[in-house]
């Protein structure tokens, strides 16, 4: 990631104060989800994981090193955190077939159970909450849109920066994701 020039204009107090509620909605959804999680049994952290480890089945093999970059924590943190919710029946490792060295996560029936009821809490508090979170980060973006220039290559391509980006082409695609019904919680 390169480091933005710095813009040679001041940040106004209005400007300030966007950034100050931007970081607000985040903090908030955050403490939303630390709550949900423990009322749910487990840690924040272990939610992550069960989250990080479903999210990246379609796309790759779960591995300790896949979690701990989707996490952002260093590899060794990722084994304590993955041996914590080995030992709490949320998820088991088994051997890769194609490459023995390396280990493949999964997650059990318990584990399925609580990611399901905190991924159902999770949407039902996006949905509530969402409109604010949206509107905070819109005007922080577009204050920063107009005072940083964008002329990094990185910002130009067109290849999703996580393997969880969903880009829809056409309302078709939008209209095509699975719809989920409350009463199959």
């Amino acid at each position: 990631m390169s480091v933005p020039k710095k813009p040679t204009i001041e940040i106004s107090d209005f400007e300030y104060s966007q950034l100050a509620e931007f970081r607000y909605q985040i903090r908030q959804f955050l403490a939303f989800s630390q709550k949900a999680a423990e009322g749910n049994g487990i840690q924040p952290q272990q939610h992550q994981l069960l989250l990080a480890v479903r999210g990246a089945q379609k796309y790759t093999a779960p591995t300790i090193a896949v979690v701990a970059e989707l996490l952002q924590i260093r590899h060794h943190s990722a084994v304590e955190l993955v041996d914590r919710c080995i030992a709490g029946g949320l998820l088991v490792k088994s051997q890769d077939h194609q490459d023995r060295r390396k280990m493949i996560l999964g997650i059990t029936s318990r584990g399925q159970k609580i990611l399901t009821e905190l991924s159902w809490m999770h949407l039902e508090e996006l949905r509530a909450r969402g409109p604010k979170l949206i509107e905070a980060l819109q005007s922080t973006v577009a204050f920063a849109s107009r005072n940083f220039p964008d002329d990094s290559d990185e910002k130009k391509s067109s290849k999703p920066t996580s393997p969880f980006t969903f880009r829809a082409s056409s309302d078709e695609d939008i209209k095509s994701l699975p719809r989920h019904s409350k009463t199959k919680r």
